[in-house]
């Protein structure tokens, strides 16, 4: 069968991601589309499929910025996110022939976190790192420790060399790490992200700032 699928129409989303997810466990589809009411559009769509492809869940909300999110992660009971500072051009730049997407290093590598049920618009909660590229996720699990941990190859600053898809010129990071993102309710009901670098160089541990949208 060639063509566009849209699970029988339960799918309404224009755009559907790359790397959408299954469960091992229960053969559940995890997926979302951004860019999701039109181009440069802030509106992000989250969908779970059951095995047979029935819709089990569909939350659409927005994000900080419309950035090329071109990976997710999924864990037993959270959807994360990912931000990367690829940012959108504007629709007359685009028309112009400009690249769709752009390197900005004012903008930060963020990270939305989502139930994985019953979710709601007003659920998702965004989080601020330092800008980075994050192209895919390697893993993503919930310690016993009620903590998220995701781990990803990461590159700081731009990566991308191409002139024509740099908004500003930064340093050019060839170091890949690997992001430990932990993410726990356990103060005060809030959600506490960490970042830490991979095993092999010095560790650090530095707070990732929580922001409202």
């Amino acid at each position: 069968m060639a063509g566009l699928y849209d699970f029988n129409g339960q799918y309404t989303s224009p755009t559907f991601t790359a790397h959408p997810k299954i469960d091992p466990d229960n053969g559940e589809l995890i997926t979302m589309g951004y860019e999701a009411r039109g181009d440069v559009t802030n509106d992000v769509a989250y969908y779970l499929f059951d095995k047979n492809g029935k819709k089990l869940e569909e939350c659409w909300f927005k994000t900080p910025y419309v950035g090329m999110m071109h990976d997710m992660a999924a864990t037993k009971n959270w959807i994360i996110f990912i931000l990367p500072p690829l940012e959108a051009r504007s629709l007359d730049d685009i028309k112009k022939g400009e690249k769709h997407f752009a390197w900005s290093e004012k903008q930060h590598l963020m990270f939305g976190i989502l139930p994985r049920r019953n979710p709601k618009p007003e659920d998702i909660r965004w989080f601020q790192a330092d800008n980075a590229f994050y192209g895919h996720t390697g893993n993503a699990f919930e310690g016993d420790d009620g903590c998220i941990y995701l781990d990803a190859p990461l590159t700081y600053h731009n990566k991308v060399s191409d002139p024509g898809l740099s908004i500003t010129r930064g340093p050019v990071s060839n170091l890949y790490l690997f992001l430990v993102l932990v993410l726990s309710s356990r103060w005060g009901g809030r959600l506490h992200p960490f970042q830490r670098q991979a095993p092999s160089r010095r560790q650090t541990r530095e707070p990732l700032r929580p922001l409202e949208v």
